[in-house]
Parts: C-alpha cells; sequence; structure tokens
C-alpha cells in the first residue's frame, strides 16, 4: 500500500515559460512535496536536471509544459530519456495534437494532461507515479536487506547448492575451511562424498524423502572431512525451483557447525564419570582404612582393660595414646583428603552443567536465528512475489494503453482523412 507520508521525501522538477502559471502551480504542489525545483524552459530544465544528476540525484519526476521557445518539452524529454531512461514525465500542453501525443508515448511519458490543469487531476496522476516510484524503492530496499541477511547467513553457514540429482554446484568459503576440500574439489563431486559411516542410510532416507516431495528437511547430521575428522552441523535442505516455481533448479543446504559444543560436551561428560568413579573408589579405600584403625583402636583399649599391672597399665596406655594420636592425625588428614577430593569433584560437576547449559543456550540462539532469517526470507520471497504480480499488472495496463492510443490514432487518421475529402 501507499504511504502518503512518501510525498514529503518527492522533489519535482517544473518546467514552464509561463511565469504566473509556473509561480501559481509550483507554489500549490510546495505544499505537498519536499521540493519544488522550477526552470523556466527547456535548456534550463535540461541544466538543471544534469546538475542534479550528476550530484544528489534528488529529482523524483518532472512536470512540463511541452510549447516553449527554443526548444520544446519533448526534445528535453528525449535528451534526459538518454541519461536516464526511468525518470517519470509528465506532459503539459494548452493543444490537442496528434503528433504531440503519439511522440510523447514514444519517449515513454507516463501522463499527457490538457491546459487549463485541473490541479485535482493533477494530483491524482501523480500521486499514481509515485505509488510506482514508491513500490519501486521499496523493492530495491527489500532486495538490498535480503542480500545484507543473505551475506550474513554466508558468513556464519555452512552452504551448499546441488543438482536435483545431489551433485555439488556450488559451496561457501566456510563450507571449504570446514570439510577441508577446495571448491574445485566439490564441485561436479556427489554431495555424499562427506557422508560418515556412522550415519545410518535411513537418515538419508528420510531426507531425500522429504526434500523430492517439495518441503524442508532439519535433522542433526555428522559429516566426515577430507582428513577423516568427524564434524556435527544442525542441517536445514529445502528445494530450489525454477523462475516457473515448478521445474526443480535443485537442493540448497543450509547448515550450523556444532562439531566444539558436542566435542565439550562428550569431553565433560567423560571428566565428569571419570572423576565419579576415582571419587568413589577413592572414599571405599578412605572408609576401609577409617574402619581397620578404629578396629585397632577398639583391640588394644580391650587389651588394655586386661593388664593387673597399675605401671603396665600406665606404660601401656601412654604408648596406646601416642599410636591413637598419631592414628587419628592420619584419620584427619585422609578425611581432609576426601573433603577436598570432594570439592573438586563438585566443581567439576558444576562446571559441566554450566557448560552444557551454555552449548544448548548457544544452539537455542542460533535456531532462533536461523529460524528467524529464514522467516524473514520467506516473507521477502512472499513479498517480491506480490511486487512482481504489481510489476506484471502494470506492465499490461501499459500494453492495453498503448493498443488504445494506437486505435485512437487509427481514428483520428481516419478522421482527418474524411475532413479531408469533404474539403
Amino acid at each position: 500500500m501507499f504511504d502518503n507520508n512518501f510525498f514529503k521525501e518527492v522533489t519535482i522538477l517544473y518546467v514552464e515559460d509561463d511565469d504566473q502559471a509556473r509561480e501559481s502551480l509550483s507554489e500549490i504542489l510546495s505544499r505537498f512535496f519536499k521540493k519544488i525545483i522550477t526552470a523556466k524552459n527547456a535548456n534550463e530544465g535540461y541544466q538543471i536536471f544534469i546538475d542534479d544528476f550528476n550530484t544528489t540525484k534528488e529529482i523524483t519526476l518532472i512536470i512540463s509544459d511541452i510549447n516553449m521557445p527554443n526548444k520544446n518539452g519533448l526534445v528535453m524529454i528525449k535528451e534526459i530519456k538518454e541519461i536516464n531512461q526511468n525518470i517519470p514525465f509528465i506532459l503539459l500542453t494548452a493543444h490537442n495534437e496528434s503528433k504531440y501525443m503519439l511522440e510523447a508515448i514514444k519517449l515513454g511519458v507516463s501522463h499527457y494532461i490538457l491546459k487549463p490543469i485541473i490541479v485535482e487531476n493533477l494530483m491524482t496522476h501523480i500521486k499514481e507515479l509515485c505509488g510506482h516510484i514508491y513500490q519501486e524503492r521499496k523493492i530495491i530496499n527489500q532486495q538490498k536487506s535480503l542480500c545484507q541477511y543473505i551475506n550474513i547467513v554466508d558468513q556464519v553457514a555452512i552452504i551448499s547448492s546441488t543438482d536435483p540429482k545431489g551433485i555439488i554446484t556450488s559451496v561457501n568459503d566456510i563450507f571449504c575451511e570446514i570439510s577441508g576440500y577446495s571448491k574445485e574439489e566439490l564441485i561436479g563431486r556427489p554431495h555424499n562424498i562427506l557422508r560418515h559411516p556412522d550415519m545410518p542410510s535411513s537418515a538419508f532416507k528420510d531426507l531425500w524423502d522429504t526434500i523430492k516431495s517439495g518441503n524442508t528437511w532439519k535433522g542433526k547430521v555428522k559429516n566426515r572431512a577430507k582428513n577423516g575428522n568427524a564434524y556435527y552441523v544442525e542441517a536445514t535442505i529445502f528445494p530450489v525451483f525454477c523462475d516457473d516455481n515448478k521445474k526443480l533448479k535443485g537442493y540448497m543446504g543450509i547448515r550450523f557447525l556444532t562439531t566444539d559444543i558436542e566435542i565439550e560436551k562428550r569431553t565433560f561428560k567423560q571428566k565428569v564419570i571419570k572423576n565419579l568413579i576415582e571419587h568413589k573408589s577413592l572414599m571405599c579405600a578412605y572408609e576401609e582404612t577409617i574402619e581397620h584403625m578404629r578396629y585397632e583402636i577398639h583391640t588394644l583399649n580391650a587389651k588394655l582393660n586386661m593388664f593387673d599391672n597399675q605401671e603396665m597399665i600406665f606404660e601401656t596406655l601412654h604408648k596406646q595414646r601416642e599410636k591413637n594420636a598419631r592414628l587419628l592425625s592420619q584419620i584427619s588428614s585422609y578425611e581432609k583428603q576426601l573433603e577436598s577430593s570432594m570439592m573438586q569433584n563438585q566443581q567439576i560437576a558444576k562446571k559441566a552443567r554450566e557448560s552444557e547449559n551454555k552449548a544448548v543456550e548457544a544452539l537455542k540462539t542460533f535456531k532462533i536465528r536461523f529460524d528467524s532469517m529464514q522467516y524473514s526470507l520467506k516473507v521477502k520471497e512472499n513479498e517480491l512475489l506480490e511486487k512482481e504480480k504489481v510489476i506484471l499488472s502494470y506492465q499490461d495496463r501499459l500494453a492495453q494503453s498503448l493498443k488504445n492510443n494506437e486505435d485512437l490514432r487509427d481514428v483520428i487518421n481516419h478522421r482527418e482523412k474524411e475532413l479531408k475529402e469533404k474539403k
């Protein structure tokens, strides 16, 4: 839909040799548009356009009288069209002459208005032109945004294209960097050059069944690089059709590397399991040692009770106390070692959980970004299709208008011929 605020972005070049008409209309137009640049004749108008084209390029459309001294508006238009074929024109004339009308049509002039000018009709034509310009600019901006999205994805994703049989037709730099193959080694080869033997054939059957039916396949894939190393990717593979949106052109795959995350998760899990086993084994050994020491203390205390001689009892008790003190010191040392080992294991387990949580969040973030990009790409694609329909509609209307003008010219010629015959 056309945004009326777009008027405030429009600059009009108005060429008119009649001072009163030029000042009056430019004053009215200036209330609606960003700027009205005026010229007194065709030569001045041409020079103003050239200066603008070489600098700011702010002139959006041109309104010009046809009948002007030295050079008429049609000649000026022809000269300007040689510089900018797409600049829209509205021609003003006090004479409904067929030669002007036909020449204007050949030059691709947007509208042809007879004087005296009805401002409301002129504004309707300008609004229609601005609507076309607005849609064209919108499409250009959307195409730029789409290119930016594609460039962003190309910088962070592993991208490849294949023909309908799975033969690689293109890969990006990240694809080569991760796989270890050069573009020359990949293009023309089947994509299963990267297949890892650990991947079940059922997974690829599901993949091919999905994309051959015209749908998008998503999943986790384990690939094998040129050097034999494995790497994991989150893959999205979808069919690509020709311009008719019917004939299959091939397939495109967009993947995000998850190898580091997978290795980190497996490494931490292995460390945690290893430390838990070692911790459990150490705890059992400490518990056995402590229990053995307690048994010795209990046995020695029982023996002390059997001594009748007081001196022997005191001597034995003193020795036993020293031995007990040493045993208690060892027990304390073992308990400290056990406590330290438990704390280390807790820290390792905590780091493992934190790392795993970060990896999960990173995957979620990548997925959200990718889904958002994919959705934006789909929206932009739909919008471009809609704009293409609008442009085709405008082309049909222009073709019809040309046909009507051709019919009108035949009527005029016929009428002129009748008038000549009557004379």
